[in-house]
């Protein structure tokens, strides 16, 4: 069978999305699939079952069809570094820094470390890869490792996300069209993505496409709730609440927010209110505080303390990674940054050091009387896992929000009056929804005679 390329009109069209929604298709109909990106551009980042870093768009496709994660489902992350440099990870873990310059300069030596993993996929199944970007950027064609190097190489059948909601959908089909026919590579299919409105106000353009451009139309998707899976801090902006909420939580929106899917627990939850925001005068607007993870904790942190952050002292917080180190009295870092040491938020006792080996482990922990499932993946080290008093709490296990008594008893610490919700069914169900409900308007038939 074909393998499926899933490229895109731009970043945010909703590849990552649509990779998702072919993988669920494809194990309703009892076909084995996995996902894959070759090179990912992302801090949001998590552990995979291997204990490995990957990026966090490939973990949620995986998930969302039961399968196991691994190194092999994103072989290149790269991460924004100190000094303007790439933090790059190869095969899970850390490979170093380099300069963009430097990084596509040498960009020839990952190639075979993507092959690899694409080799190693294709043993287990389909391959649906999701691309990056634009796959026609004229100028990065021989270093473009997510897009062409990967149709080029191992042929899979490409299926282009047009979104509709930016306009001139037109345009970028046909361009795209011409610009890969140039270098022997042809679009299979269409998705226009994120439309809004009657869809059939959208039928003539289905005719054109088919038979002026001669490209078939796989689906023509509305704009669809999806709170789940966020691949980047684009996409924060883009969740949809229906609620009466008795908790309003402001998530603290840090120039460097990384591993936001921590919040997803919150934001799915119909008594809590989710809203980001970034100047601290607002704090008292909301019943808690979430500070985040941060991919540059101290710049983060040096820019929250240009602000009145005293504040926070009169504030509920619930902290998660990098914002629990923030709370401390002092941070150590040679690693993230230059600035080896710089003073805390100082409402935690004690110090932060950065130390060279990155903890990256999946375990159950210990929280207060709780058992919970989740992970570390931070450079930061103490001798508290996690801390809470009568305003705060905080942790470096990622996902401790996952579980449901743990949550619970914080929420109801902010409002006594908080009713609980079972958070991996809830999610189950909003997932399930989302892929039948973009089932409706997809042509299944026509993905499965492109296989």
């Amino acid at each position: 069978m074909n393998d499926i390329a899933v490229f895109g009109s731009s970043s945010s069209a909703g590849k990552s999305t649509i990779t998702m929604l072919l993988l669920n298709i494809l194990k309703q109909h009892n076909i084995n699939a996995l996902p894959f990106k070759a090179q990912n551009f992302s801090n949001n980042s998590t552990v995979a079952d291997d204990n490995t870093e990957i990026a966090f768009a490939q973990y949620f496709q995986a998930k969302s069809v039961n399968l196991k994660t691994s190194r092999y489902l994103n072989p290149l992350l790269i991460k924004s570094g100190k000094n303007s440099h790439l933090h790059i990870i190869e095969n899970g873990n850390f490979f170093g820094e380099l300069s963009p310059i430097e990084y596509y300069n040498t960009i020839d030596t990952f190639k075979k470390t993507v092959e690899n993993s694409y080799i190693r996929l294709k043993q287990e199944g389909i391959v649906v890869s999701e691309g990056a970007g634009s796959p026609t950027e004229l100028n990065f064609l021989d270093r473009d490792l997510a897009n062409t190097f990967i149709a080029l190489n191992f042929k899979p059948k490409i299926v282009f996300v047009a979104d509709i909601e930016r306009g001139g959908v037109f345009a970028s089909i046909f361009g795209t069209k011409e610009l890969l026919k140039k270098i022997g590579l042809e679009i299979s299919g269409v998705i226009i993505n994120k439309f809004r409105g009657d869809i059939k106000l959208f039928n003539d353009g289905i005719k054109i496409i088919e038979k002026e451009f001669n490209i078939p139309i796989f689906g023509v998707l509305p704009y669809l709730e999806l709170n789940v899976g966020f691949e980047d801090n684009l996409n924060t902006n883009n969740y949809i609440q229906h609620k009466k909420p008795i908790i309003k939580a402001g998530v603290y929106n840090f120039r460097y927010m990384s591993n936001y899917y921590d919040i997803e627990p919150l934001i799915l939850d119909r008594n809590v209110e989710v809203s980001f925001f970034n100047n601290l005068n607002q704090a008292d607007l909301f019943d808690v505080v979430v500070l985040p993870g941060s991919r540059q904790t101290v710049l983060d942190l040096l820019l929250i303390k240009k602000q009145d952050y005293k504040i926070l002292k009169k504030t509920k917080i619930i902290a998660l990674c990098g914002g629990y180190q923030m709370l401390f009295e002092n941070i150590y870092d040679s690693i993230e940054s230059d600035i080896k040491h710089t003073k805390g938020l100082g409402l935690i006792k004690g110090n932060v050091r950065f130390e060279p080996n990155k903890i990256l482990k999946r375990s159950k922990y210990k929280i207060g009387s709780f058992e919970v499932n989740g992970f570390e993946m931070h450079y930061g080290k103490t001798d508290k896992l996690y801390f809470e008093d009568e305003n705060i709490f905080g942790t470096f296990v990622h996902e401790a929000l996952y579980n449901d008594d743990l949550r619970t008893c914080l929420l109801k610490k902010i409002n006594p009056q908080y009713s609980p919700y079972n958070y991996k069914k809830a999610y189950k169900k909003h997932l399930a929804q989302f892929v039948e409900n973009a089932k409706m308007n997809f042509y299944v038939d026509k993905l499965f005679k492109l296989l």
